[in-house]
């Protein structure tokens, strides 16, 4: 061990805060109290570490039901979320629920190295309709925390909008090559303004398994999108990724459906109208038609 982490690491212990240390260029040594060593590339603070990604609220299985995911780097161990209706304007009485950990790795040399990640999951059950809610995720059950975010629940009505689209698969990484996805919502939301959810009907990424694809996505898509979302599995998301292990992480889907992998059989209700996702990747696969 050389000195100057012995000296570091000994501070560390008797100040019991959140220290840094620099052992490489671009890279710092988060320490969190209790909690395993992260190393991470440029991610200097607890904060940037828990906003590295978006979460994502995808819809249940009823109308007052959501599940929520957030990617984390796997060395951060377990946290929480805590929810509370927007209505309320102190977090001192947010419930707070540990998330369920899921981890799994970057499909290639990433960021300048291989990644190993954590999945959080939460399912939310309970939820008043059309309730607009507000959370955030924790290393403990207060603090520190993540930016805060907020989803609204569906409505029970006759008639719901739903937002369908299809095909993303942007091969260049282009910011401007995103536009094309979130213009066409724009104009769907100008005539159809009441709309709460969007179905996203496959091939969201080009190479599902390159990870900086989904970073892509969830920064210059699903981040602003506000919105209760489904997603399919398209023929992209397995490439390079054959169990389509980014798309069942990066995303809780309805776990109520069978078949070869999790998550891409499932159905929900949303308003008035019952959903039925199908696997059409597998299709001729027995097991996936069980």
């Amino acid at each position: 061990m050389e000195r100057k982490d012995f000296i570091f690491k000994k501070l560390y212990l008797v100040l019991f805060v959140v220290l840094f240390l620099p052992v490489g260029v671009g890279t710092a040594e988060l320490h969190v109290p209790n909690e395993t060593d992260v190393v991470l590339n440029s991610k200097s603070s607890v904060g940037m570490v828990l906003a590295e990604f978006p979460p994502v609220v995808n819809a249940g299985v009823t109308e007052d039901e959501v599940g929520i995911n957030f990617v984390t780097d796997e060395r951060l161990g377990s946290i929480y979320l805590q929810f509370k209706p927007t209505v309320e304007n102190s977090w001192a009485n947010a419930d707070s629920v540990k998330t369920k950990m899921t981890s799994f790795s970057s499909g290639n040399f990433w960021r300048f190295q291989q990644r190993h990640f954590t999945s959080h999951e939460v399912h939310l059950t309970g939820l008043q309709e059309g309730m607009v809610y507000d959370y955030r995720f924790c290393l403990r059950q207060n603090r520190p925390c993540s930016p805060e975010y907020s989803f609204k629940t569906a409505v029970q009505a006759e008639k719901n909008t739903i937002y369908l689209l299809a095909d993303l698969q942007v091969p260049d990484r282009n910011p401007a090559s995103f536009k094309l996805f979130t213009h066409m919502l724009e104009v769907l939301k100008k005539h159809h303004p009441n709309g709460r959810m969007m179905v996203q009907i496959g091939d969201l990424v080009n190479v599902g398994g390159k990870t900086e694809h989904w970073d892509d996505v969830l920064t210059y898509v699903y981040q602003d999108l506000d919105l209760l979302l489904a997603n399919l599995l398209g023929n992209h998301e397995v490439n390079k990724d054959i169990h389509a292990s980014h798309l069942t992480n990066f995303f809780n889907l309805p776990k109520n459906g069978t078949g070869t992998i999790k998550e891409t059989n499932y159905s929900f209700d949303y308003g008035d109208v019952h959903i039925a996702v199908m696997n059409t990747v597998y299709m001729n696969n027995e097991a996936n038609l069980a």
